[in-house]
């Protein structure tokens, strides 16, 4: 069996040349590291008492609390994101001009602007308008939708365009058109292929819910500034640091199972 390899093997020289740079570098890294540690040691952030904040019950309800807003926005974004994305999927993909053309300028657009002004938008745009109150929990989940179903519509679109062609050709053949068309025998293929994205799609949600906290969303980020501003900045810290584990384990789960649907519908 032949190995192929992309790269040039490193020659002798170019090994001790490697080592003394990785020797250069690692140096002030670790330096700069200890001098880290040092200062909050001095500052006494590093000791026990601070930490043992996290053991406390109503810390503990307070930051699960914010998690499960957290991801209820997320859950419902991507839920409404599914269905509008396929929607401007299916728009951008018509035969008819007057549908497709504004579809493809409203998914760019959407594409074009940072989730943070969308939110806003909703948020106080809005209600300026229309004169219409909404609550914060609308006001990001909208936000994050228009957002998200520009992305999501992408997929789809990349999604049907896998697909051969003569799947559909086929369908009408046999008398299955329009619809039961798209319903039966398109879709699910689509959704097969994208499945993994879409959990995704969920992480990046997970995060960007945290924009709740400039709107004044009590998601998990603003939780854990609440419980900061209750006990003291003292314990900034481990508060922080508490809120950042349960991103990462929530991200983690979720890349896991990501990753277990891909390996399933290979």
């Amino acid at each position: 069996m032949m190995n192929v390899e992309l790269y040039d093997r490193p020659g002798p020289l170019e090994r001790r040349r490697i080592r003394l740079w990785t020797l250069v570098l690692a140096i002030p890294a670790l330096a700069g590291v200890i001098w880290v540690v040092t200062t909050l040691r001095e500052q006494g952030i590093l000791d026990s008492e601070a930490w043992s904040i996290l053991t406390d019950s109503e810390v503990i309800v307070s930051l699960l609390t914010g998690l499960l807003a957290t991801l209820k926005v997320a859950g419902v974004t991507v839920v409404l994101s599914l269905v509008v994305g396929l929607l401007l999927a299916l728009g951008r993909m018509s035969e008819l001009r007057w549908l497709s053309l504004p579809t493809r300028v409203w998914v760019e657009a959407l594409r074009g602007l940072p989730e943070i002004l969308l939110v806003f938008l909703i948020y106080l745009g809005v209600p300026a308008v229309t004169g219409l109150n909404i609550s914060t929990f609308w006001a990001l989940v909208v936000g994050l939708v228009l957002y998200q179903s520009a992305s999501m519509s992408e997929a789809f679109r990349a999604g049907f365009l896998a697909l051969p062609k003569g799947q559909k050709e086929a369908a009408v053949a046999l008398g299955v058109r329009g619809f039961k068309t798209l319903r039966f025998i398109l879709l699910p293929q689509v959704i097969r292929q994208i499945l993994p994205n879409l959990v995704s799609e969920m992480v990046r949600v997970t995060k960007a819910s945290s924009l709740g906290f400039v709107i004044g969303y009590t998601e998990l980020l603003l939780s854990g500034e609440q419980a900061i501003e209750y006990l003291g900045g003292q314990y900034a810290v481990p508060i922080f640091a508490g809120v950042a584990l349960l991103y990462v384990i929530v991200c983690l789960l979720l890349s896991w199972v990501s990753r277990i649907l891909s390996e399933r519908l290979r």
